[in-house]
């Protein structure tokens, strides 16, 4: 998927700000699509076509929906990076994103924090130590 390559040219905006205003997400939306399709007209012309519903975020209902479980699980390990390093100031967030990957019900989302949930929150010993074990 190729949603946030535009963030190339516009950088990560926050989803706090991008989100604050009404009109500031429909003008950063507007940026976002300029950035789209800047990219798109990188490309040579035989692949253009190809690319251009991933590149201008043309998906369908269920790519959409995975779209953005992998935005959510992307902020959820921000936030579990973070708050391993004892950032105590991702604790709500790192609860609130979790609640929101479980509303999701998706069988992916929950396959990736059953693998993955303790592992993120392990230390490096822990980690090594039990892959011994095996």
């Amino acid at each position: 998927m190729y949603h946030d390559v535009s963030e190339i040219f516009t950088g990560d905006m926050p989803t706090p700000i991008k989100y604050f205003h009404p009109t500031l997400r429909e003008l950063y939306g507007q940026v976002e699509r300029l950035a789209q399709e800047k990219m798109l007209r990188t490309l040579p012309a035989e692949l253009q076509k190809a690319y251009e519903p991933y590149l201008l975020g043309e998906l369908d209902e269920v790519e959409t929906k995975l779209l953005k479980a992998a935005d959510t699980m992307a902020a959820f390990m921000k936030c579990a990076i973070e708050k391993k390093a004892g950032n105590e100031e991702f604790n709500e967030a790192y609860d609130s994103i979790l609640k929101k990957l479980h509303a999701m019900e998706l069988p992916a989302v929950e396959q990736f924090l059953t693998l993955y949930l303790e592992p993120m929150s392990a230390s490096l010993d822990t980690l090594n130590y039990s892959s011994l074990d095996e």
